[in-house]
């Protein structure tokens, strides 16, 4: 029946949901996961979030390895209480009050739908290291491991960053990227800004330690 073939395809989505990795705004064709080689393609405006996050007072991060040209690349943190759906409407990291990203082909800022200047410029074989203080309430990012200006302190997060978790979240509409969680022991490119900080996948407890609900 219609309705059968309904549930089944609900049941498929909230399995996919599931997923360390998913496309968390926009359709999950939009942009191509590749857990064996850990890449991401996109091919229409989306964004991937990865679902363990980082819990207050702790320090995290992870790195994005620029494999082709992106399209305006929105990479950052999003927060526990953004909401997965469907529709994009032209949303990504970094255009609501609940995430935060930087964007090395326009050079901008992004919050809450706002732009700053951001003087870095991203290249491809560049590694993009993103770090969040859940203790300074604060977002850092790196290039090849340089967290000297014009990267370092990208984002105070003010009351928005007192959520529950903050996940790694990152938008493109086109382009690719090699991520580094430092999933089951990987090693990661760089340093983080400080020893305080843990992998993303491992922070908090470990490996599925914080999901969100």
């Amino acid at each position: 029946s219609v309705e059968a073939r309904l549930e089944a395809v609900k049941d498929d989505l909230r399995a996919y949901r599931e997923q360390p990795l998913v496309v968390f705004l926009g359709e999950p064709l939009d942009a191509r996961i590749a857990t064996d080689h850990r890449t991401v393609t996109f091919s229409k405006f989306s964004t991937v979030r990865f679902k363990h996050g980082c819990p207050a007072k702790c320090k995290a991060y992870y790195e994005l390895k620029i494999t082709a040209p992106l399209v305006v690349p929105q990479f950052g943190f999003v927060t526990s209480r953004l909401e997965a759906r469907a529709q994009t409407d032209g949303d990504g990291v970094g255009d609501c009050e609940e995430s935060w990203a930087v964007d090395g082909v326009r050079c901008s800022k992004w919050h809450a739908g706002d732009t700053s200047p951001y003087e870095a410029k991203w290249s491809t074989g560049d590694v993009i290291g993103l770090a969040v203080d859940r203790e300074e309430n604060q977002m850092l990012v790196s290039v090849n491991g340089d967290f000297s200006p014009p990267n370092g302190l990208a984002f105070e997060l003010g009351a928005s960053g007192s959520a529950d978790t903050l996940h790694a979240a990152f938008s493109a509409s086109s382009g690719a990227v090699e991520y580094n969680f430092g999933e089951d022991g990987r090693e990661l490119a760089h340093r983080p800004p400080s020893e305080a900080f843990e992998a993303m996948a491992r922070v908090g407890g470990g490996e599925g330690g914080a999901d969100a609900e």
